[in-house]
């Protein structure tokens, strides 16, 4: 977790459930889920091309709740 002091995979906590995780050796440093690897931007673009939730998280290998969990804090909330 901490190469020469500093910190290597750190862990998004406004995400709740989401298993979030921020790695600069990984992905330019995006958020990316713990299990699947995928990151978060990939698949919430997925989602935003109107693909049924169920199909992003087999997609990606995400656990549904996990997907779900990051995309109610990735996204505005409706008026």
């Amino acid at each position: 977790m901490f190469s020469q002091g500093y910190a290597q995979r750190l862990p998004l906590v406004g995400y709740k459930d989401a298993e979030l995780y921020v790695d600069p050796d990984r992905g330019f440093g995006q958020p990316d889920f713990a299990r699947g690897g995928a990151r978060l931007a990939d698949a919430l673009d997925l989602f935003r091309a109107s693909e049924p939730l169920e199909l992003v998280a087999q997609e990606f290998g995400i656990p549904g709740r996990q997907l779900e969990a990051a995309l109610r804090a990735s996204l505005p909330a409706a008026a």
